[in-house]
């Protein structure tokens, strides 16, 4: 044992970690009654893969699906802390301080007691620590639920097992309220800027927030808080979940304000292009685009590809560092330092007029605003905006869905009204138009009987699709187009627009990175090529 003792620090500590003394997934505190020291999820057999090493991974699906809705990981190496004193303490450290840990109180307070089985050294060492006072949707804490089916989708539990929200004046939540109390002083005991906490409490309103949230400034200052109040998004618990996380995880300071408006306007500018309301904000690359859906800005549409059906409602996975649990702040009440889901910060727009003048160049001037559905809707939302930020819009995209392309008779009239207030309204001459249409179409063809008459139908609606936007006189700086069938034709349509020595390829600004004939090599020629009967435009 001395020989293990002299080695260096980290080589002990990898050993630590092959002897199962650090796990991959998250371990639940348990009273002693239930378990000696605690457990984590119900193991599965040999050949299934950790269901945690997917969420650390980003890949969620294979959870969902089933595959993996628990993990197999090896007991605690428990003999480790009863070979002598000083290994003791050094394993202890490394269980409690590399191990993220749980604690839960489902129906009743009885589970925050757990950790009153804890001894002093144990929680002083405590590093990462999730708390859910009640479950929601399902009664073990798993967050994918069919809502419809009223089950969860990971484990076979009923919706209706889980919890309830927390109000006040509740006999049930009061009593989890004064656990909850007794808890926050037991964790007095941890150093400052040590502990990273994540809280899950979704509550009825917010005076239950406040009281249900006024515990946690017994705690030292931690080092990280990640705080969720609601099932759904709510701006006042939103705004309280936030204010309570920064002042319990904020490092003293005595520094004065800083006189952000004094300084020069490029300075401000880049200032705000590093915030999500540009495009150097710390969110997912899927999310650099701002989804309009029917006129509405949709900050939960994702895309991960360049055509409409890959434009999903999408979590970063980064906003529990448990990884067990949502706290994005786009679907609930919630507040993550480290969540990468884009939710721009509008309320700059609120701050002053020159903030609000700021706030808007960078917004219009530098993003990509990616619009799907209604035409009339979409100029609606657009004749709202204030005539100086129109003209600084630089980029704008089309996603056109098969059933516009379908029955385009009862659609053209109102693209050529929008095409028609964009040049009107717009700078559009340093404006780069993207245009793709859904892959839809090409699924239609093939499943008709009259092929070769759907592929004329479709076509058709393609050609006056383009030429309503050269019949609007819009001089673009750039212009590129996506078709699901007729492949060869893309260029075709583009230098109509452009002019015939244009290369989207290379752009005047913005280049094409590949035309669809190039992306999906397999398709049948007969669904690319350029078709017989067309003409030149």
């Amino acid at each position: 044992m001395a020989s293990l003792l002299s080695l260096p620090f980290d080589i002990r500590k990898r050993i630590y970690a092959f002897a199962g003394l650090i796990r991959e997934c998250p371990v639940t505190i348990v009273p002693s009654s239930q378990a000696s020291l605690f457990y984590g999820p119900r193991p599965l057999p040999p050949d299934h893969t950790c269901a945690f090493k997917f969420r650390q991974q980003g890949k969620p699906d294979r959870v969902s699906r089933g595959h993996a809705p628990d993990c197999l990981c090896p007991e605690f190496p428990k003999q480790l802390l009863l070979v002598c004193k000083a290994l003791h303490q050094e394993a202890q450290k490394v269980l409690y301080g590399d191990n993220k840990f749980v604690l839960c109180a489902h129906g009743d307070p009885g589970g925050l007691g757990a950790l009153k089985t804890l001894s002093k050294d144990a929680i002083c060492s405590l590093r990462y620590l999730l708390v859910r006072l009640n479950s929601w949707p399902c009664p073990r804490g798993h967050s994918r639920a069919n809502l419809k089916m009223g089950r969860c989708q990971i484990c076979p539990n009923s919706v209706s097992q889980s919890d309830a929200e927390l109000s006040a004046g509740d006999d049930a939540s009061e009593r989890i309220l004064k656990e909850w109390e007794a808890i926050c002083q037991s964790l007095s005991h941890i150093p400052p800027g040590h502990l990273q906490l994540e809280f899950i409490c979704d509550v009825s309103d917010a005076d239950t927030a406040r009281r249900v949230l006024r515990p946690l400034d017994s705690i030292p200052r931690l080092k990280e808080c990640i705080i969720r109040l609601g099932r759904k998004p709510n701006h006042a618990l939103q705004s309280i979940a936030t204010e309570t996380a920064t002042r319990v995880a904020a490092k003293s300071s005595t520094s004065k304000p800083f006189n952000y408006l004094g300084l020069p306007q490029e300075v401000r500018l880049r200032i705000l292009w590093y915030t999500n309301l540009g495009l150097g904000g710390s969110f997912l690359p899927s999310q650099k685009s701002l989804h309009v859906v029917n006129g509405k800005l949709d900050q939960r549409f994702a895309s991960s590809g360049m055509h409409t059906s890959d434009a999903v409602r999408s979590c970063c996975l980064q906003c529990s560092f448990t990884k067990l649990h949502c706290s994005c702040p786009l679907k609930y009440a919630a507040y993550s330092p480290h969540c990468q889901c884009r939710s721009l910060p509008l309320e700059l727009f609120h701050v002053s007029r020159q903030m609000a003048q700021d706030a808007s160049e960078v917004l219009y001037s530098t993003n990509i605003f990616r619009f799907r559905g209604s035409f009339s809707d979409t100029k609606n939302m657009l004749s709202m905006i204030h005539g100086e930020s129109l003209k600084q819009l630089k980029r704008i995209e089309f996603d056109i869905d098969t059933m516009q392309t379908l029955h385009w008779d009862k659609h053209k009239a109102d693209w050529r009204d929008l095409l028609s207030f964009i040049s009107t309204h717009c700078d559009h001459t340093r404006l780069h138009l993207k245009i793709t249409v859904d892959p839809g179409d090409y699924e239609v063809v093939r499943e008709t009987e009259e092929v070769e008459e759907a592929m004329v139908d479709f076509y058709a609606a393609y050609v006056d699709l383009i030429r309503a936007i050269k019949e609007a006189g819009l001089g673009l700086q750039d212009f590129h187009v996506f078709l699901p069938l007729f492949f060869d034709l893309e260029p075709v349509l583009e230098k109509y627009i452009m002019g015939p020595d244009y290369d989207s390829k290379n752009g005047n600004r913005y280049s094409k990175a590949a035309h669809s004939a190039e992306l999906y090599p397999d398709v049948h020629p007969y669904y690319k090529s350029i078709p017989e009967w067309h003409k030149d435009l």
